[in-house]
């Protein structure tokens, strides 16, 4: 019974540490958002907003450990491309990681692990908008294609690769 209570108070604690830590990263980005000139505050509250969705989807949502940390980093990678001018596509790059483990958390076959590769290459801000758009498709097809156990294991990664290929390709 003591290990459970241990475990219990180590989660709190390192929610606590990760929820601070999102809090400090959002007051850095608003800071960035508002110092542009001819910002607006619609702008920085939408900002605000997706950084703070992705991991409160991931603590709210059921599925691994992995897979969840994975989605809330591109929440947290949202926020961080506001304050760092070279972190603008590392929410990019995070979330095709997010799509590509989802949902176990694990990179499978040789197909995801190119991905992720991909994926890695567009945090890195080499790979230009159409190309982003790409990996995203790609991601959708990978999913419909690849067999992982339930209709939404494909199907969500597959509808979220595609709406965000398009929306790039639309963007361009």
């Amino acid at each position: 019974m003591a290990t459970l209570g241990r475990q219990i108070r180590g989660g709190y604690v390192l929610l606590v540490t990760v929820a601070a830590a999102i809090a400090a990263l959002a007051i850095l980005a608003a800071r960035a958002d508002t110092a542009v000139v001819g910002s607006r505050p619609a702008v920085t509250v939408l900002d605000l907003a997706v950084g703070f969705a992705y991991p409160i989807a991931a603590f709210a949502a059921t599925g691994g450990r992995i897979a969840r940390w994975c989605v809330g980093a591109v929440g947290a990678a949202w926020l961080a491309g506001s304050v760092l001018a070279s972190a603008l596509s590392l929410h990019q790059g995070m979330l095709a990681l997010a799509l590509l483990t989802f949902p176990t958390g694990k990179i499978t076959g040789v197909a995801r692990a190119l991905l992720a590769a991909a994926a890695v290459a567009v945090a890195c801000e080499v790979v230009p908008q159409p190309g982003v758009a790409a990996l995203f498709a790609a991601v959708a097809v990978v999913a419909v294609t690849a067999p992982r156990g339930t209709a939404a294991a494909a199907f969500y990664p597959a509808a979220a690769g595609t709406v965000v290929a398009a929306a790039l390709l639309f963007a361009w």
